[in-house]
């Protein structure tokens, strides 16, 4: 059987077959010695009885002798397999502290392995946290780089749109400056016929230059219209019926039918043969013909050969 050998349980399996035999030698031995007793005592009482007991007697005694040298090589066998088995119990002690220890040290290995199990769950989630926020970041990035695309174009198209622009404005710009120079070009030519309104007749027209034909202003002393020949100012007069009836011609409104007038042809008109008017005309065909009428007979004479 197994040697207790305090914890860490039994020893290997030749310390424990080594106690094993001391323990049934050490029972063989002591059966032998109370054996060894027995017959010496029955020897004892058998000597006097008779020859044959001594012979017994002495058959056990020689036994018995075997016997107890029997059990004294057993004790010595089983004294020397005592101090196996104690120095087996030493080991075995020593191999049940090293077990403690070792039991120790897988302990803390275990509780080691546990701190790093932890460990290693928390740095899996910090990384799955890390993927996912890596992930959003990238989204997030994807989604800037197209909002940077985007106004990358807009900027683009505004550089675009604002270079034609200043183009545009530089052409305007240039037709701003013709149009001045047109419009003071304009503004000089008008000042040279138009010389606006004055008190009295002027010598020098807007540029300064002196007078020439058909310059023309308006004279505030008198409220008229006056127009140079060249020589003298002439007033404009305005147009009423009095000063058309003066030149002797018609208003629109004393003519009946302005519009039958308007639409007559030259071809309605009398020619300069026919008469300076249209009643001394003769009528080409057809119509009754009154008053004295000339006529001029020219005499045509053929000569036949």
């Amino acid at each position: 059987m197994g040697i207790f050998r305090g914890e860490g349980g039994s020893g290997d399996a030749t310390t424990d077959a080594i106690a094993s035999q001391v323990s049934v030698d050490s029972a063989s031995a002591s059966a032998s010695a109370t054996s060894a007793s027995n017959s010496a005592t029955a020897s004892a009482s058998s000597a006097s009885d008779s020859n044959n007991s001594y012979l017994l007697a002495l058959g056990a005694k020689i036994s018995a002798e075997f016997a107890s040298s029997a059990a004294s090589t057993s004790e010595t066998n089983a004294s020397s397999f005592a101090t196996q088995a104690g120095s087996s119990a030493t080991s075995a002690s020593f191999s049940a502290s090293d077990a403690s220890s070792s039991s120790l040290t897988a302990g803390l290995s275990a509780s080691s392995a546990v701190a790093a199990k932890i460990a290693a769950e928390t740095a899996k989630t910090a990384a799955e946290t890390a993927e996912t926020n890596a992930a959003t970041s990238a989204g997030t990035a994807s989604t800037k780089a197209g909002e940077a695309s985007t106004s990358a174009t807009n900027a683009s198209n505004s550089a675009s749109l604002a270079g034609t622009r200043a183009t545009s404005a530089s052409n305007d710009a240039a037709s701003a400056e013709s149009s001045a120079t047109s419009a003071a070009s304009v503004l000089t030519s008008i000042n040279a016929f138009y010389l606006g309104s004055a008190s009295s007749n002027p010598t020098v027209d807007g540029n300064g230059n002196a007078v020439t034909a058909g310059d023309w202003y308006f004279n505030t002393s008198d409220n008229t219209t006056r127009i140079y020949t060249g020589s003298t100012w002439n007033i404009l007069e305005s147009v009423t019926s009095t000063s058309v009836a003066a030149a002797g011609a018609l208003m629109d409104s004393e003519v009946t039918n302005l519009a039958q007038v308007k639409s007559f042809d030259s071809s309605d008109y009398a020619t300069s043969a026919q008469g300076t008017t249209a009643d001394n005309a003769l009528p080409k065909a057809g119509g009754a013909v009154t008053g004295a009428i000339t006529i001029s007979v020219f005499c045509i004479k053929s000569f036949i050969s």
